[in-house]
């Protein structure tokens, strides 16, 4: 039940004692401060923490695009950003479908974007806002990792020639999951500047690391992000040996 003590006489100790790399996920900002100074001693400590809620100095410059350059990563990180959306966008009683679809749409814009020269998820905003726009497309005709499995025709087929009120719904399903992208400030953190380095997962799940993934509520929730960061961690944790 909610304030029985969870946090304090559970999460804390979990915490503190966690032999390995360990991911704390929350809405407040009170275990981060019973626990990470100590997990500091052991490895290093990041936050990522969209909506400021911790104010922790060392946030985690991760970057969605980067390893998306191989497509069944891309395909990982679409189905969980799109797992992670709790409105459903459009669609009526097809929200399972429509989340699917919009899921997969991202996996080709995650892909087009990591193999685009100097691409980004600005990019991945630019092409969901437009699906007149042919660059996506066109990357992903030239790129010879997909060129069997015609993700080009796939991404078209999809963005282009659905029927009007279908080609609507992906899109408003698009614009639910890419919301909190619309903050100047959360998209310049998910796009790190050349030279900045990355948050890497196999390098943080290897040592006594400890990584705070926070997420605000209602309208300036950052939840499909959080679920698709934790999401990779949780594979990367899988095949570490």
């Amino acid at each position: 039940p909610a304030r029985s003590g969870k946090s304090m006489f559970l999460g804390v100790p979990w915490i503190l004692d966690a032999p390995g790399s360990v991911v704390v996920t929350g809405t407040k900002n009170d275990v981060v401060l019973l626990t990470a100074t100590a997990r500091r001693r052991v490895g290093k400590v990041y936050t990522f923490d969209l909506n400021n809620i911790a104010n922790w100095p060392d946030n985690a410059p991760w970057d969605p695009i980067d390893g998306c350059e191989d497509p069944e990563e891309a395909l990982e990180r679409g189905r969980a950003w799109a797992a992670g959306n709790n409105d459903g966008g459009g669609g009526g009683g097809n929200t399972a479908w429509f989340s699917a679809r919009a899921g997969q749409i991202l996996a080709y814009l995650l892909h087009a974007a990591a193999i685009k020269p100097g691409g980004s998820l600005r990019d991945v905003v630019a092409w969901a806002g437009n699906f007149a726009n042919n660059e996506p497309i066109d990357l992903l005709r030239a790129a010879p990792g997909v060129r069997d499995a015609r993700w080009a025709d796939g991404l078209a087929g999809m963005t282009q020639s659905q029927a009007g009120e279908t080609t609507s719904s992906l899109q408003i399903t698009l614009q639910g999951l890419l919301a909190p992208l619309s903050s100047p400030r959360i998209l310049d953190q998910l796009c790190p500047a050349p030279g900045v380095e990355r948050f890497r997962v196999p390098e943080f799940v290897s040592g006594r690391n400890t990584l705070y993934l926070l997420t605000g509520k209602g309208a300036t929730s950052t939840a499909p992000l959080v679920t698709m960061f934790l999401d990779s961690i949780i594979r990367a944790a899988q095949n570490h040996s």
